[in-house]
């Protein structure tokens, strides 16, 4: 499989912006930050949240409802904020944790995470089980460095790019790579890209 990608999109064409992603990736971050920091930690981020995405956050819809993306992003920054001392690695630990999380509630039957290679025989599938819009693409560019990168976000931040690279570093744990860790990131005005660094028993070439 070296070098060769795995990609996807929304339709052909540019695809539109993301604007909403599955409430499910909602519920497991807020169950992840209950677990890391408690009610007092969920406290502190619903208080640097506006007004509006208070009772947005308040009112979250049932798990598998689509849910506002932007939402989403800013209960990320708030907790990277109230929690972190500011640095947007933490958006990376906490969505590392919550993919894992959706990988036993929500993926668990499916097969998807038996081993590396037929989670990523699968990247196809999974942009559109958690974002409306925008579109992805992955690929092996050495035999322990996977490059994915995920286009149509309006102005991600560092905590969005974050947010990407933890989500597929927690699914490709979940699959059987070791020593999964962060080796790069980019991002441009519509787009985040990280280069995923493992090591696997089961091999993926």
């Amino acid at each position: 499989m070296r070098g060769q990608a795995v990609a996807w999109a929304a339709h052909l064409g540019r695809a539109r912006d993301v604007t909403r992603i599955r409430a499910y990736a909602v519920w497991s971050l807020v169950d992840v930050i209950r677990m890391k920091f408690g009610a007092q930690g969920l406290h502190a981020i619903r208080m640097k949240l506006t007004s509006e995405r208070r009772e947005q956050f308040r009112t979250l819809p049932g798990q598998s409802a689509w849910s506002d993306y932007g939402l989403y992003v800013d209960v990320l920054r708030s907790a990277v904020d109230a929690l972190y001392g500011c640095d947007p690695i933490g958006a990376f630990d906490l969505s590392r944790a919550a993919r894992q999380l959706d990988a036993k509630r929500m993926f668990a039957e499916l097969g998807i995470f038996e081993t590396p290679r037929t989670f990523l025989s699968q990247l196809r599938s999974m942009r559109s089980h958690y974002f409306d819009g925008g579109s992805a693409d992955g690929v092996l560019v050495s035999e322990r460095l996977l490059r994915f990168k995920l286009s149509g976000l309006v102005s991600p931040c560092e905590v969005a790019a974050n947010d990407v690279a933890g989500g597929v570093a927690g699914m490709f744990e979940m699959s059987g790579a070791r020593e999964v860790r962060l080796f790069e990131m980019e991002r441009t005005a519509t787009s985040c890209t990280a280069w995923i660094a493992f090591e696997s028993d089961h091999g993926v070439m």
